[in-house]
C-alpha cells in the first residue's frame, strides 16, 4: 500500500516539476529577458494623441514565470507597472496579470504565445469589446500594438510602442 502511495506521491512531484519548466523555456521570454526602453503613442477615436515612453526590465522570477516590470510616463503622468506571465498548468495555458499605479487589483489577461510574439487578450465593456496588446519581436526590438474595440466592434483606441534593448538607465 506504502508503495502505490510513494509512485502517486513521485508522478505528481514530476508533473508539477516537468510543467513548472513550460515557462523558462519558452524562447520569446528569454529573448526579452534584459533592460529596455519603449517609445509610442495612442490615438483615441477622437483624435487625441498620448504619448507613451517606458524603460522596463524583463527577468525569469523563477522557473515557473516571467515578469516586466518598470515605469512608464503616459500622457503627463508617472506609473509604476508589471506584467507577470505563468503558465496554468490545470488549463494549460499561459496567463498575465498586470497591474499599474492607479489601480488596486492587478487585471488578469489571457495570453497566446509563439516563439517571436506574446498576445494578451481581456474583455473590455459590453459583451464583444476587448483590450488586445501584442508584442512581436523584429529584429533586435519588440514591435508592440494595442487596440480597444467596443463590443459592436467599434475601435475607440489604438497605437503603438517600439521597444529597443537599453544598457544603464533606472531598472538595471
Amino acid at each position: 500500500m506504502w508503495k502505490s502511495s510513494a509512485i502517486i506521491v513521485t508522478l505528481i512531484f514530476l508533473h508539477f516539476a516537468a510543467t513548472g519548466e513550460e515557462l523558462v523555456s519558452q524562447s520569446f521570454f528569454k529573448s526579452i529577458s534584459g533592460h529596455w526602453l519603449g517609445a509610442g503613442q495612442l490615438v483615441n477615436a477622437e483624435g487625441e494623441v498620448t504619448g507613451i515612453q517606458e524603460d522596463w526590465t524583463g527577468s525569469f522570477l523563477d522557473d515557473a514565470s516571467f515578469e516586466m516590470k518598470g515605469t512608464r510616463l503616459w500622457g503627463g503622468e508617472q506609473q509604476e507597472f508589471y506584467w507577470r506571465f505563468t503558465h496554468n498548468d490545470s488549463l494549460d495555458l499561459f496567463e498575465c496579470e498586470y497591474w499599474h499605479t492607479g489601480i488596486q487589483e492587478p487585471v488578469r489577461f489571457e495570453v497566446s504565445l509563439t516563439e517571436t510574439s506574446v498576445e494578451m487578450r481581456r474583455p473590455f465593456g459590453e459583451p464583444g469589446g476587448e483590450l488586445k496588446i501584442s508584442n512581436t519581436l523584429v529584429g533586435d526590438k519588440i514591435d508592440g500594438k494595442i487596440s480597444l474595440t467596443q463590443g459592436n466592434g467599434t475601435e475607440v483606441l489604438s497605437g503603438k510602442v517600439e521597444h529597443s534593448k537599453a544598457e544603464g538607465g533606472v531598472n538595471e
